[in-house]
């Protein structure tokens, strides 16, 4: 019997040193797998503060829209025109800016083909009037549905001035030459 006692706990033994190695391999291999998806996540994050730098440069408004009303992303051109950072006090300006840009689509072109551009009249913090070329463009989710607007606008208020100052001298033009025979 002690022989054959011996022999079993050979064998239990044979069991949990292999039993052993597995988790010992298993865990190596899961900490293999954390070690490559965090480099992953640090990557993208490093490239996703890099666009928001780039983003940062641009003179434009720019934001992002989910679909459930919230303003996800803003520049600081956005800032720029429509105040200070704080959630509090610029989302809601960028939302009546949307709010804005979606009355004047009516002929549905961001609903239907997911794009709408055109010239967007608003008034800045401080109650300046200010001209703007929007661009809004329905962008998929992560599961391809088309969820968020991104909002991207150019102030045009001095080129609408020059424009209309530039009107008004041919028209002067045209005038004078008129009298003048």
């Amino acid at each position: 019997y002690v022989e054959a006692y011996v022999l079993l706990a050979i064998i239990l033994l044979l069991v949990l040193v292999e039993q052993s190695l597995r988790l010992i391999d298993a865990k190596h291999t899961l900490e293999l797998r954390v070690t490559e998806r965090t480099r992953q996540l640090a990557e993208r994050e490093a490239s996703h503060r890099q666009l928001t730098r780039l983003l940062d440069l641009a003179p434009d408004v720019i934001f992002v829209r989910e679909a459930n009303g919230a303003i996800s992303y803003w520049n600081k051109g956005a800032e720029h025109l429509f105040g200070p950072g704080d959630r509090k006090v610029i989302e809601p300006r960028l939302q009546s800016v949307y709010e804005a840009a979606i009355a004047l689509d009516r002929e549905g072109g961001l609903r239907g083909a997911g794009l709408w551009v055109g010239e967007l009249p608003t008034t800045r913090p401080d109650g300046s009037k200010v001209a703007l070329h929007a661009s809004l463009s329905l962008t998929p989710d992560d599961q391809g549905g088309q969820s968020r607007v991104l909002f991207i606008a150019t102030d045009i208020t001095v080129r609408q001035a020059l424009e209309a100052n530039l009107l008004s001298v041919q028209r002067g033009e045209a005038v004078g030459t008129l009298a003048s025979g």
